[in-house]
């Protein structure tokens, strides 16, 4: 079961992603190599993807999934971050190619600068595929 600090976290990336421009933003967004808390592709800048990960504790952070993640971040995203509480993960701490975010109570702080990782349109496409096919744009069923 997701925190309330995770949840507003999320919610914190989600608007992060749409005041810079990115469309298509989704909470828990499947893709080929997990679920990505918050995902975005931006078509004033070449359909450019980021992908974000929010992490509230070391012990998550720290897990077997998110460290397949970080691995495999050219199958997630152009470029791809973790956004924690401020402090609670170091720059250097972070995998090589992912960026770090730090939510200060306030705002989002850039505290480490993801790499840009080329992505084919056909990459970008079975993320938005496997996205589309795995109920993530599924109408919940209505009760009576």
């Amino acid at each position: 079961m997701k925190s309330d600090l995770h949840n507003e976290l999320q919610n914190k990336a989600a608007n992060y992603l749409m005041n810079q421009g990115y469309w298509i933003k989704a909470v828990e967004t499947p893709t080929p190599v997990g679920i990505i808390d918050v995902w975005g592709m931006n078509r004033n800048l070449g359909f450019i993807t980021k992908a974000i990960e929010v992490k509230v504790s070391r012990q998550d952070w720290k897990s077997q999934s998110q460290k397949w993640k970080e691995r495999q971040n050219e199958h997630i995203a152009n470029t791809c971050f973790i956004l924690c509480p401020a402090e609670l993960i170091k720059p250097d701490e972070v995998y090589e190619t992912w960026g770090l975010l730090w939510w200060n109570g306030e705002r989002i702080v850039n505290k480490k600068q993801g790499k840009f990782v080329e992505m084919s349109d056909r990459q970008k496409l079975e993320i938005l595929i496997y996205w589309l096919s795995n109920g993530a744009n599924q109408p919940k069923p209505m009760t009576l």
